[in-house]
């Protein structure tokens, strides 16, 4: 087997299911937030597309079962996929231009825009009601704390002997 075609398989072995990537309007409203963070100076996020699965179940499950919506925060802490915080934003449109819209209306997607986070994802359910409707969910992943130490006292070895005992 040559090297491109082992590096072929290698590569669709790992790629994400489809159903695991970004629909197109959770790109659109992932490209909309980029947009707004360049405005204001900040490095794009980049998504995360088994988070993105997640809030679309996430959105899935608060539309249609209360109850078990109580625990969104327990399943995201639980799924390890926002380990040090989050920011979650829940809003509705009649089309993806209408998400848009309104989560630039979103109280608190001027401030989450300006914050520093490691990653984003969106999870878009079409409402089949009458007339149909998206439900959307963004979930700003905030990144891992800095240890300014690096792991490490800041201290020798001849330092930490007499400390220790």
């Amino acid at each position: 087997m040559s090297t491109l075609s082992l590096s072929l398989v290698v590569s669709l072995l790992v790629m994400p299911v489809a159903s695991d990537m970004p629909t197109v309007e959770e790109m659109s409203l992932i490209q909309a937030i980029n947009k707004q963070r360049k405005r204001v100076g900040k490095r794009p996020l980049l998504p995360n597309p088994a988070l993105c699965k997640l809030a679309r179940q996430e959105v899935e499950i608060a539309l249609t079962d209360r109850e078990k919506a109580k625990g969104r925060d327990q399943r995201l802490k639980d799924s390890g996929l926002v380990d040090h915080g989050k920011s979650v934003l829940v809003f509705a449109g009649d089309n993806r231009k209408g998400l848009i819209r309104q989560l630039k209306r979103h109280k608190l997607f001027i401030q989450r825009v300006r914050q520093d986070f490691d990653s984003v994802a969106a999870g878009v359910f079409k409402v089949p009601s009458d007339p149909p409707f998206l439900q959307a969910m963004v979930i700003f992943v905030k990144p891992a704390p800095v240890d300014p130490c690096g792991g490490r006292t800041g201290l020798v070895q001849s330092q930490v002997d007499p400390v220790q005992q």
